[in-house]
């Protein structure tokens, strides 16, 4: 089994860390609910397109749905979800049934969103890997109309999250942009990555000074389905994976256990945790420290959760299989 590249898994790594900071400054200083009077708007550029890099990096590599993969993945979301809930009656002195029952439930309640429409994503994946076969005029079309449906039409009149799907079309367009420019490369995108990058954060400051007295105005720019949000998240790609630092199996590690970090930033723990990072020191070196903390601290606890779970979610996808078939 070839190794995965390091290079992308430490972009991994930073993306979550910068996740977890972004976390701190909407939850501890509780910044869009202060976007026209806090300078750490101007930053917020820079901390949201994450979420829609991580998507292209999917579209990028593709993702390939299989049952012992879907039951993983809900397996950990449930772990973690029913582990949290005991955690968080512990520190209230309070148990209650139904929260329990619900917590058994994590996807359906979309209790971690990024995770249910992630998995809604590879449910379909299948069907949106068959434009692996498109030609590359057709596949620019569908291309050009997901942005004039998605990024046009719905984010203009009608919003952008549809229903229980929340998110999904975003990630579809996302997923399908990444799968187009791994097929079709855009050499410009690559070879001007900083200068683009750049142009395009400063475009961003430019854009909420022009609306710094709107609050809608200021969420319209930073938002995941912005146009130079979804730009800098390709961008940022393209500049990791133009580093060469070969396989690094630390580096690896970590990034299999990433999305761990998450979990337990949007979590019922997450307002003690981020409390305690805020009472502890402000600014953008200490959460910044504090997020690959985090994230280092998390990682062993991933890891011994993976090695004992690992056969029991091979026996329930063996036991689905007999049911199914």
């Amino acid at each position: 089994m070839k190794a995965r590249e390091s290079n992308i898994e430490l972009l991994r790594i930073v993306l979550m860390a910068i996740i977890i900071v972004w976390h701190y400054l909407v939850y501890g200083e509780s910044l869009l609910q202060n976007l026209t009077h806090t300078s750490y708007i101007y930053l917020a550029p820079l901390l949201t397109f994450p979420v829609d890099c991580f998507v292209f990096i999917s579209g990028f590599y593709g993702l390939k749905l299989t049952r012992r993969k879907l039951i993983s993945i809900i397996g950990m979301l449930v772990t973690y979800s029913v582990s949290i809930f005991f955690i968080t009656s512990a520190l209230k002195g309070f148990f209650d049934i139904k929260a329990f029952i619900i917590s058994f439930f994590p996807v359906s309640t979309n209790y971690w969103w990024f995770f249910t429409q992630y998995i809604l994503l590879l449910i379909i994946s299948p069907i949106l890997n068959l434009c692996d076969n498109f030609e590359k005029a057709f596949f620019r079309k569908i291309l050009v109309l997901s942005v004039v449906f998605y990024l046009g039409i719905m984010s203009l009149f009608f919003g952008t999250k549809m229903g229980c799907i929340g998110d999904l079309p975003l990630f579809i367009f996302l997923y399908l942009t990444g799968k187009y420019l791994k097929r079709f490369p855009v050499q410009q995108l690559v070879s001007n990555r900083w200068m683009i990058l750049i142009t395009l954060y400063v475009l961003s400051c430019l854009l909420i000074c022009v609306s710094k007295s709107d609050e809608q105005g200021i969420l319209k720019i930073i938002s995941y389905n912005n146009p130079i949000v979804v730009l800098m998240a390709i961008e940022v790609f393209y500049i990791f994976k133009q580093i060469k630092i070969g396989t690094i199996k630390l580096v690896n590690i970590v990034s299999s256990s990433v999305f761990v970090s998450y979990i337990v930033t949007e979590s019922s723990l997450r307002m003690p945790y981020i409390s305690l990072i805020t009472n502890m020191g402000h600014g953008m070196v200490w959460y910044g420290m504090a997020a690959i903390l985090t994230i280092l601290i998390i990682c062993p606890f991933e890891i011994i959760r993976k090695k004992f779970s690992v056969r029991f979610f091979d026996w329930i996808s063996r036991l689905s299989y007999k049911i199914i078939c």
